[in-house]
Formats: structure tokens, sequence, C-alpha cells
């Protein structure tokens, strides 16, 4: 499974429309980049999930959270299956463990569908009033350019819809 694919599964498992949106590859405040981040509107909470889809990757991912931290409200690291072992053990017990598990179901797996479990909830810590602040900005900044990159017609470059 390669890194995108549970970054993807990853965003599908944490997205709710109308209550929380799921972006991947966020640029933090400090200049790095999140996987996946997961903004909830109803009360500003900040998930940041770290995708990790080898064992390699995985070993140096305690110095990355160490940096993530301020900037999550709760914070995860997702695996695939094959490296759930070695990630509870690698891992702190203040951060949540994902693991992504390809579809049993041949019609399924042939789509590409995956399940995403939650194994080790995160420990809940509050960020700042002023990194939330930050935080939503850039939130809406990236929403903001997706929505006027889904008006312009690839065709054309025009706006849509196409006037008369």
């Amino acid at each position: 499974m390669t890194h995108g694919e549970i970054a993807e599964a990853v965003r599908s498992w944490l997205h709710l429309p109308f209550y929380r949106i799921a972006m991947k590859e966020i640029g933090l405040p400090s200049r790095k980049r999140i996987d996946v981040l997961a903004y909830d509107v109803k009360d500003g909470t900040m998930r940041l999930v770290e995708c990790k889809a080898s064992l390699r990757d995985l070993r140096g991912v305690r110095e990355q959270l160490e940096s993530y931290r301020r900037y999550a409200d709760l914070l995860y690291v997702a695996v695939p299956e094959s490296l759930e072992a070695a990630a509870r053990e690698l891992l702190p017990k203040k951060v949540g463990l994902l693991v992504i598990t390809p579809s049993a179901n041949e019609f399924n797996a042939a789509r590409g569908y995956v399940r995403t479990s939650c194994v080790r909830n995160p420990r809940r810590v509050r960020i700042t009033d002023y990194v939330r602040k930050r935080m939503a900005a850039r939130c809406l900044t990236w929403l903001l350019a997706h929505f006027e990159k889904s008006r312009v017609c690839r065709g054309c470059g025009h706006e849509v819809p196409h006037g008369p």
C-alpha cells in the first residue's frame, strides 16, 4: 500500500459532510507539511494525521510528531495493516494509531476500497487560541483555493458556468 493510498483512505475516513473537512498535504505555520488535516467546524478541533507506508519511515516518526504536536488537538499516525505491531511499539502512547486494511471482498479490492480503523485513541491536547486561529485561516485558504480552481473550465480557461 502506497503513501498516497493511505492518505486518501484516512481523508475519506475523517471527512464528515457539513461538519468536518479533511484535507491532504497541508502546510503548517512551521513550514512543514502534514499528510492529512481534519478541521471540525463545530468546535474547531484540529486532527493531524501522519501517514507511514514503510518500517523505515515509521522509525523516524517520533521526531516529526514532536514538531506537529503544537498544531494538533488530536494527533494520529496511519499505517498499513502489516506495520500495526511495529507501530504499537514505536509510537508514544499519547499518539493515536489508525490501521488501513485493504478490502477482503474481491469486488471491492478491485475498486481500491479499504477499511480504516482506529486501534488506539490519541490523548487530547488543547492547542492555544492563537495557533487555532492560524490553522483555521490555513484551512479556509485551502478551501477557497480549491473552490476557485473548480470554477475554471479546464478546456478553455474561462469561469464556469459559461455565459450565453
